[in-house]
């Protein structure tokens, strides 16, 4: 009841802007391609071919690939990235892996993507062709990136908190990364995200990009209470001010009443951006941290401005705060 309490009186808070501007935005662009970008990163030898087997439309802006492997299986982390050739285009697209080490060891094994729209990117722009042109070609990929679980070089029976912090498609990684601890790790510790996001085009929760999968695997926890998540909606969804008119002042409120859905024992709604106060919140007491791991992932200036913020904290030390940006 506290918390349905709670999410009712959200409904009534204006949208509060921070002095650090955390918005989530589309992929910048970059001079540099993504083999440039990530030259000094960990990569694995050696490439494995996949054929493009299906792809979902998310939304406008993302589309999932299912990959399926021809021959020998690659081998990845939760959190790892693809470099992907594609027909035709010399360098190698970079791609978050979305599935989980176990996806691979299935009847049919599989790897999935999620691929923003990004036409200056032209290995991007190769995987947003029509379906019909796409499907069935085969892929080269190298796995790569250090942005994993395990954490490297931590003793994962001393980590008791796991603290994500993700925005926008951000997310992509840490969704590996939680479905692995989730369904296939031995971690009997606590998860707590915190999601930053703008809703997408449907106007409702539901629509940020994996939210409907985040919830399900949070749900699984319920008898033990161990995990929670925090969706931050971002501008430009704050609550009309009465200089609106009454319509539009209700359809608002339909709106997010909608939204109680993903309000509950696991899960809770702010209208706002994150804040250094909410960060602090997700790390616990100051001394349960030595045995904290902290991952981030979202736009530069996000990132920067959360990795400092936890880099800050007391009790936590640079070793434990692990980071990757989406450009």
């Amino acid at each position: 009841m506290g918390s349905r309490l709670r999410a009712l009186r959200s409904l009534s808070i204006l949208a509060r802007l921070p002095l650090q501007d955390i918005t989530p935005r589309r992929a910048m662009t970059s001079k540099t391609s993504h083999e440039e970008r990530t030259a000094a990163d960990r990569r694995e030898p050696g490439l494995h071919t996949v054929v493009l087997d299906k792809i979902e439309q998310v939304n406008m802006n993302i589309r999932l690939l299912k990959l399926v492997p021809r021959g020998e299986k690659p081998k990845f982390l939760p959190g790892q990235w693809l470099d992907v050739h594609v027909p035709r285009i010399p360098q190698a697209g970079g791609f978050t892996i979305t599935s989980t080490p176990d996806d691979l060891k299935k009847d049919e094994p599989y790897l999935e993507l999620a691929v923003q729209h990004s036409p200056n990117n032209p290995p991007a722009a190769w995987l947003w062709q029509r379906e019909k042109k796409i499907l069935g070609t085969e892929l080269q990929i190298r796995v790569g990136g250090s942005f994993v679980w395990p954490p490297p070089g931590i003793d994962t029976n001393q980590v008791h908190k796991v603290v994500l912090v993700a925005g926008g498609v951000g997310i992509n990684p840490l969704l590996s990364i939680i479905t692995h601890l989730i369904l296939h790790s031995d971690y009997h510790g606590q998860i707590e995200l915190l999601y930053t996001s703008r809703k997408g085009t449907s106007g409702n929760i539901s629509s940020i990009l994996f939210v409907k999968r985040i919830h399900e695997l949070f749900q699984r926890d319920l008898p033990q209470k161990r995990h929670h998540y925090t969706l931050f909606c971002t501008a430009p969804f704050a609550l009309p001010s009465t200089s609106h008119s009454g319509k539009k002042r209700l359809n608002v409120i339909r709106e997010r009443s909608g939204d109680m859905h993903y309000v509950g024992e696991h899960q809770s709604i702010e209208y706002r951006r994150f804040e250094q106060k909410d960060l602090e919140t997700a790390l616990g007491p100051v001394e349960e941290r030595g045995n904290t791991v902290a991952y981030v992932c979202g736009p530069p200036r996000m990132t920067d401005w959360a990795v400092d913020v936890l880099n800050r904290s007391k009790g936590m030390d640079q070793a434990r705060v692990l980071c990757e940006k989406w450009w």
